[in-house]
């Protein structure tokens, strides 16, 4: 009895290399899923579930570019507004733990601080703090 032949995608292309090498026509070496009649193209529920996750990931593409644009406008938006901070231009900030010297005292650190803060102002070109 005479099998119909499988049609799918690439069979048409490969069918007389495979007829060559497998001696008669009914004997070709197919694949599993075009000795099982299974289409390349998925049309069966594998091909749907692949339509549906391109649909998702382009869907998903699409949410991320959107939300990109819109956080590239907000920082443009947000470097435009005024903070009060216009003249850092010349500021130091230095932070000191005085614990690590070896003074447990706290009266002792506030000497310290206070001597260094006198220190400081008393240098050309320093202002206080407003």
């Amino acid at each position: 009895m005479a099998r119909a032949p499988v049609r799918c995608c690439c069979h048409d292309r490969y069918r007389n290399r495979l007829r060559t090498r497998a001696g008669a026509p009914g004997n070709e070496a197919r694949p599993r899923a075009h000795a099982e009649g299974r289409n390349w193209g998925g049309t069966g529920g594998r091909g749907r579930l692949q339509s549906a996750l391109v649909v998702a990931q382009v869907a998903l593409s699409l949410v991320a570019l959107v939300s990109a644009g819109l956080f590239v406008r907000s920082l443009g938006q947000y470097r435009s507004i005024d903070t009060g901070m216009s003249g850092l231009d010349h500021v130091l900030l230095v932070g000191t733990d005085l614990r690590l010297t070896g003074i447990a005292n706290d009266s002792v650190q506030v000497a310290v601080v206070r001597s260094l803060l006198e220190r400081v102002r008393s240098l050309p070109g320093v202002e206080p703090p407003r």
